[in-house]
């Protein structure tokens, strides 16, 4: 039964990515705009692959058909979003810096200089945890959502490379 449901998953795998997206990104939108949780340059950055994947997927909707290919693209765009998110967790939890956008450096010799800072540095910092659930923040579930969804992808893709009929050739006798 398992084995049936998950093979149903992958026959549609483009579409449960697309879903999968959307969901990532209503997630971090209702966190962001519901919750008042600003999000960090790292945050917004985690948000690309999930655009990207929406994107290919209404594509495939409106008709380019090429499951393969365009599971060849999602596949790698989750993989990036792990990439990030993991990132994004070691910044958190201090193994690493993060990027000179994601915390505030203020320099400044007299007021104006530092409000303008203030006024123009990043809404939250990286290495900030704005909530967790667990021990586990946004960007940890993200990274663990991010890593099953790339499995599924590529397992996809495989599934798919396997189903697609050999061309025989004169060599091969057919």
């Amino acid at each position: 039964m398992t084995s049936n449901f998950f093979a149903a998953l992958q026959n549609r795998a483009v579409y449960v990515n697309m879903a999968a997206a959307a969901a990532a990104l209503a997630a971090a939108f209702t966190a962001q705009y519901v919750f008042h949780l600003a999000p960090c340059e790292l945050c917004l950055m985690q948000r690309m692959p999930y655009a990207l994947i929406i994107v290919l997927g209404v594509l495939y909707a409106c008709g380019f058909r090429r499951d393969v290919v365009i599971l060849g693209i999602m596949a790698p765009a989750f993989v990036v979003a792990t990439g990030l998110a993991g990132f994004h967790v070691g910044v958190e939890q201090k193994w690493w810096e993060g990027f000179t956008a994601c915390s505030a450096q203020l320099n400044a010799n007299d007021f104006n200089t530092l409000r303008e800072q203030i006024l123009n540095g990043p809404q939250a910092r990286c290495d900030d945890i704005a909530w967790s659930f667990m021990g586990i923040s946004m960007a940890g579930f993200n990274f663990l959502y991010a890593l099953v969804l790339s499995v599924f992808s590529f397992s996809a893709i495989l599934k798919k490379n396997h189903n697609i009929p050999q061309k025989r050739t004169p060599a091969s006798g057919g």
